[in-house]
């Protein structure tokens, strides 16, 4: 698209539009409650980034674990412990994410407390877009 100097608006709004349904937003959660007060009072000293595991339901029931990173834990202005996550939709209950090329719906957890939206610059297969991990019964 870059090189492309005589694109029209319609043109430049369809293709927006498909990098918006193709790869979503990112969005920051406060994560404090799910990753405990009691691991968070663990910290000793500033920590970059922490990783944690959040147990999460798919809309089916089955169950799922996200595996995430909190940045700068405890440390915004208000003590929040931010996480970035890539997803296609995210509402009061649900989480829509891409995952390995499979789009799932979660049942959001109440301790994943919405901070702000981003675009998506790119996803790879090294990206956190890639976070599922089903968990067996």
């Amino acid at each position: 698209m870059h090189d492309e100097p005589h694109i029209n608006a319609e043109e430049l709004a369809n293709y927006a539009n498909g990098l918006l349904t193709e790869k979503g937003f990112n969005y920051d959660f406060d994560v404090c409650n799910a990753i405990g007060p009691s691991r968070l009072k663990q910290l000793s000293g500033r920590v970059d980034q922490m990783p944690f595991s959040s147990r999460v339901l798919q809309i089916t029931g089955r169950p799922l674990s996200l595996d995430l990173f909190s940045t700068n834990p405890g440390e915004g202005a208000c003590g929040e412990c931010f996480s970035s996550i890539p997803a296609l939709r995210v509402t009061k209950t649900e989480i829509e994410i891409l995952s390995r090329r499979e789009h799932l719906l979660l049942k959001r957890p109440r301790s994943f407390n919405l901070d702000q939206a981003e675009l998506v610059e790119s996803i790879n297969e090294e990206s956190p877009a890639n976070l599922a991990t089903s968990l067996s019964n």
